[in-house]
């Protein structure tokens, strides 16, 4: 599902019944994502929040490639690389 929040409401927007038990994988996220975007563009993206679930590395490429902003909740084990920083950053909020 792919909603709009507004004051601590979240409204769906599209969504995608998958065949399947669990959570959506990285290709079934892009389709839906492609298709807000050939509704309504990417400029009316300001960020997409999100779970630890949807957390992976072609995600992150595909959002960044997209140039569209993420919050994403991220497990205390995950590894993250910043290329402007030297040392792993554990868990917290970094910039």
């Amino acid at each position: 599902m792919l909603g709009i929040a507004c004051q601590r409401v979240a409204f769906p927007l599209l969504f995608s019944m998958l065949p399947k038990k669990g959570d959506s994988n990285c290709a079934e996220r892009i389709t839906l994502m492609e298709g807000f975007i050939a509704l309504s563009g990417s400029d009316c993206i300001g960020a997409i929040m999100a779970d630890r679930e949807f957390a992976g590395e072609d995600w992150f490429e595909y959002l960044n490639r997209k140039q569209i902003r993420y919050y994403i909740r991220i497990r205390n084990n995950f590894k993250v690389f910043l290329p402007h920083k030297t040392s792993r950053i554990k868990h917290g909020i970094f910039s």
